[in-house]
């Protein structure tokens, strides 16, 4: 069902942390149909921008950059050789409140290991489950019941949902498994790209178990008065994802591989001084394509402008 009538606003007004999502490399192991950095992944680490790594961490560093959560990603950010003095180094800069790792998990769990350490306490792993490369299902299982038991560090499930009979029965697996094993796990709705087509239907909704999947709730109001707490999933599927021309400030950050910060939704590059790091725009997308995007507040054309 559509929802017709016009969002005056929604999101968390008090929603205001800086996040940077770091591309630290590009290679992978993966080469799935949905990912938004198909055409930059590469077979091998490239080691011109190894070491890039070492200004980005100066440039966090400074006092007009504030409190700022920082998820690595990449490529396959495991694949960095020097991965764990990238993390020990953020942990170092007092400014940064989360670290969160996107990662495939075809390391070893001695890899992931060498982090269950007091250094890095509190490190979370975002596991991510591709049903393209996971249909034998079973090892995927075995390493994040392992890694969910580690003293320091902390793991979720992020499952790329694809509407698609054919992943049906691994998602019902996973989530029946998780559930078991009391492992958080969060939804990561597949948008499309160039290269993929995405859009979910109502059925869909209905044979995945959304109830098992930790799926925060986002506020909305409409131009009636209507107030309502929404899940993602409920946003899906009543088609409430549009927000172009609304005021936003969009707060996450892209740290490419070469060094060069753009804002996610605008592409605009992140000021010498930093001073544009939270300006309020008029929403340039179609949708937004991260879940926590959702989370900003947003007001519509001609409404009061967010302010923080």
């Amino acid at each position: 069902m559509t929802v017709d009538k016009k969002i005056i606003q929604c999101g968390d007004p008090n929603y205001s942390e800086i996040t940077f999502a770091w591309e630290v490399n590009t290679n992978c192991q993966y080469r799935c149909d949905y990912c938004v950095a198909h055409a930059r992944l590469t077979k091998e680490f490239i080691e011109k921008y190894r070491y890039v790594y070492i200004n980005i961490l100066k440039r966090l560093d400074l006092n007009s950059i504030g409190s700022f959560k920082m998820e690595l990603v990449g490529g396959e950010p495991m694949l960095h050789p020097d991965i764990y003095e990238i993390v020990e180094s953020l942990y170092n800069n007092k400014k940064c409140t989360k670290i969160s790792m996107n990662t495939n998990l075809v390391k070893t769990v001695e890899d992931y290991e060498r982090f269950d350490d007091t250094k890095y306490k509190n490190l979370e792993f975002s596991a991510s489950f591709h049903p393209q490369y996971h249909k034998k299902i079973d090892t995927f299982l075995e390493k994040i019941k392992v890694i969910s038991r580690f003293k320091y560090t902390r793991l979720v499930v992020n499952v790329n949902l694809i509407d698609n009979e054919t992943y049906i029965p691994l998602y019902k697996t996973l989530i029946k498994f998780c559930r078991k094993y009391n492992i958080c796990i969060q939804p990561n709705y597949i948008f499309s790209t160039s290269k993929f087509e995405s859009s979910f239907s109502s059925d869909f909704f209905k044979i995945i178990d959304c109830e098992s999947i930790c799926d925060d709730l986002i506020s909305y109001e409409f131009e009636d008065g209507e107030v309502c707490d929404l899940k993602l999933s409920d946003l899906y599927e009543k088609e409430l994802t549009g927000f172009k021309g609304y005021n936003c400030i969009p707060k996450m950050w892209i740290i490419r591989v070469d060094g060069l910060i753009r804002n996610m939704c605008t592409g605009e590059t992140l000021n010498v001084l930093n001073r544009n790091l939270s300006k309020c725009v008029s929403c340039p997308r179609e949708s937004c394509n991260c879940e926590e995007l959702y989370m900003y507040h947003k007001t519509a054309p001609g409404e009061k402008q967010p302010i923080n």
